[in-house]
């Protein structure tokens, strides 16, 4: 559920506004597809060894943590409209050698 949260919290953030209502709906399908698939995972407990199901949620959730863990943090920035404010904002956190918001 904190994934799930998360998935709507940060692509509101890190999307252009002109682009947000797409990559929402994105994250919201994947979100969809994952709980109608959890169910059906539920049903190797009869297939396999028990710890199957648990080592694929369990896999699936740490690889989710993985991937946010290198999501830059947006406190304090302003949140792009324009898919040219994101790529100025990625060159200023690119050629800064600080962090993105461009302080060293």
């Amino acid at each position: 559920s904190t994934a799930f949260v998360l998935a709507y919290l940060l692509s509101g953030e890190l999307a252009p506004t002109s682009h947000r209502g797409m990559i929402l709906c994105l994250s919201s399908s994947c979100a969809r597809i994952g709980s109608f698939i959890g169910p059906y995972v539920n049903l190797l407990y009869g297939v396999t060894d028990r710890r199957v199901p648990l080592a694929l949620f369990a896999g699936l959730s740490l690889m989710a943590c993985g991937v946010v863990s290198f999501l830059p943090d947006t406190t304090g920035r302003s949140v792009p409209e324009t898919p040219g404010d994101v790529e100025i904002l990625a060159k200023r956190g690119k050629s800064a050698g600080g962090d993105s918001s461009g302080r060293k």
